[in-house]
């Protein structure tokens, strides 16, 4: 069922709202993975990434956009930030002399998933970055996140690669994927 939702470009005042969602729905990416957290793990690498001020520092770069989608009552409910103007970074079958998009993160309160939030800021994102004269775009998700794997590839991404770091590190391997918005 569609939740009835507004899309928009966040402002610095949606910092502490975006950091709250982050930090609440970021773990969940690690549980759908089966990857076990510590409480330090979840600290060093959840909680530090999206204080306030590191949300503020997001929304102020120049080569970075959020998008929030608000509910009725203009609450956020969830978020997806995007870097525009970059190269793409792995040594895959992809030719790396074009621009590229790449979705940094998307999050959604967890008391509302399952009602599209996810699916239309990603057609959002895809809008925004063909206006910006970004023709592809791409992103990483854990390996073993087959929700949002499912996720992607219905809104047109495709497998390219995997970032394979060697057994041992502590780094969860992530599948690397693709979209070209000329099609879209």
């Amino acid at each position: 069922m569609d939740f009835p939702i507004s899309i928009e470009i966040a402002q610095l005042s949606d910092a502490a709202s975006i950091a709250d969602i982050a930090t609440r729905a970021a773990p969940l990416q690690y549980e759908n993975a089966g990857i076990p957290m510590t409480g330090i793990q979840l600290e060093g690498i959840v909680l530090n990434a999206w204080t306030w001020w590191r949300v503020q520092t997001r929304l102020m770069h120049p080569k970075k956009c959020t998008l929030v989608a608000r509910n009725p009552y203009r609450r956020i409910v969830g978020f997806c930030t995007v870097c525009f103007e970059e190269k793409f970074p792995f040594a895959t079958t992809i030719h790396n002399d074009e621009e590229w998009a790449s979705i940094d993160a998307l999050y959604i309160d967890p008391t509302v998933h399952r009602r599209r939030i996810r699916s239309r800021l990603l057609e959002a994102v895809g809008s925004f970055l063909k206006e910006k004269g970004n023709p592809k775009i791409w992103l990483t998700v854990l390996e073993g996140n087959k929700p949002a794997q499912n996720l992607y590839e219905k809104s047109g991404y495709d497998v390219v690669g995997s970032t394979d770091f060697p057994p041992g590190f502590g780094i969860p391997n992530e599948y690397i994927m693709v979209k070209s918005l000329d099609t879209v």
